[in-house]
């Protein structure tokens, strides 16, 4: 029987980092959201509701069972409701 799946933090953040790419975020922009991850939101740093659709887009294309992000959460916020979604979805389909 497989283990459920765990994503660590630094892969997420990896994808994450592209998704915002995508969303042709600067590399200034992303730095200050990544190096400060539990208080640097998204709206922090021009994301709107309509990119966090762009995002959610490409990371649900990208790691099965991501949920959602919103412009008012922090990477510490978004990696934390995920990685749990994540897990959950990788049980319920082993």
């Amino acid at each position: 029987m497989a283990r459920p799946k765990y994503i660590d933090k630094e892969e997420f953040k990896k994808h994450f980092n592209n998704a915002l790419i995508k969303c042709n975020i600067s590399e200034s922009n992303r730095n200050k959201f990544f190096n400060n991850p539990d208080s640097c939101t998204l709206r922090k740093i021009g994301v709107c509701a309509a990119i966090t659709n762009v995002i959610d887009s490409y990371m649900s294309n990208t790691i099965e069972g991501y949920d959602a992000c919103c412009s008012a959460e922090t990477f510490d916020d978004i990696y934390d409701w995920n990685k749990i979604k994540i897990y959950e979805y990788s049980k319920e389909t082993k």
